[in-house]
């Protein structure tokens, strides 16, 4: 299995210039002393990339090429009242953690397009989104998977997971989502086991990826083609899973990290870079955080 270290030199980002071509950037700097960024998305139209405050419950829109940062959503108060994010026909959907609420914002004006409620009890965690517009999303306390359909104006509880073998533990579940591209499958990390789990949509029959390896802190994933990335948060490191024609099987070929990494969960892939938020979640309680938050930047092929 090879390893790949690399370089994570903290350049341009808040306030600062953008780098000259022959500069490729590592890294963007984030704002603010409680941040702790968690949830990323990426949206194509604008170039700019969304991250959720874990620790604060806003959200900052990012310029990629400048690395200017702004606010989107502004700050709740509240830790935990927001995690993953996806963006999706004109829209940013948000996973509301600890509040139980889905919500989705306008991508031009930032005004709220969706919200409801999936009670109280549970950490809706991250979401991913079909092609033709239905939501799903992970719980990590409550063995359910929700799903907004396109268009629909409240949220359903699609997939029971007690009747299956994916088990809950007494920690973190489910956690990152993806879907293929074909949108048949869905594929989900349970953080606490380092398992990977298959969801046939049609059916909703769940079994486990065969896979040469677990991986601690599963906590992300990215899905280019048949190739999975396992963002593998406090193991610090990247897995990259080489995954079957079926997707019901894999094996590790390498692992990606940076010495920039504190506690990375979430990535998005964009022009054959991995773009990872590092929450540095192990000073949550302490209030000493490396400053500044940042993103890691990860050339990786694909996209």
């Amino acid at each position: 299995m090879r390893k790949l270290l690399l370089p994570a030199l903290l350049v341009a980002g808040f306030g600062l210039p953008a780098l000259g071509q022959d500069e490729p950037r590592t890294s963007y700097e984030l704002p603010g002393d409680s941040l702790h960024p968690e949830g990323i998305a990426y949206d194509a139209g604008s170039d700019s990339l969304f991250v959720s405050g874990a620790g604060t419950g806003e959200i900052l829109r990012i310029d990629r090429s400048s690395g200017d940062v702004s606010e989107f959503v502004e700050p709740s108060g509240l830790q935990f009242s927001v995690l993953g994010l996806e963006v999706a026909a004109g829209q940013l959907w948000v996973a509301g953690a600890a509040t139980g609420e889905i919500r989705s914002y306008s991508l031009e004006d930032g005004s709220e397009l969706f919200s409801d409620s999936t009670g109280e009890g549970g950490l809706l965690n991250d979401l991913t989104v079909s092609s033709d517009g239905d939501v799903y999303v992970t719980d990590s306390n409550r063995p359910v998977l929700y799903r907004v359909a396109a268009g629909a104006d409240e949220a359903e509880e699609w997939l029971d997971f007690t009747s299956t073998a994916f088990e809950y533990v007494d920690d973190v579940n489910a956690n990152g989502i993806v879907i293929s591209d074909d949108d048949e499958h869905l594929i989900i990390a349970q953080l606490a086991t380092g398992q990977l789990w298959l969801v046939d949509i049609d059916s909703q029959d769940v079994q486990e990826i065969e896979v040469d390896a677990t991986f601690p802190g599963a906590d992300g994933l990215v899905l280019d083609g048949t190739t999975l990335y396992v963002i593998q948060n406090g193991a610090d490191q990247v897995a990259v899973v080489e995954l079957a024609a079926d997707l019901q099987s894999g094996s590790v070929s390498g692992e990606l990290t940076a010495p920039d990494f504190i506690m990375p969960a979430t990535g998005v892939l964009v022009d054959g870079e991995l773009i990872i938020t590092n929450t540095q979640f192990g000073s949550l309680e302490t209030g000493d955080p490396e400053l500044p938050f940042s993103l890691s930047v990860l050339p990786v092929s694909g996209d």
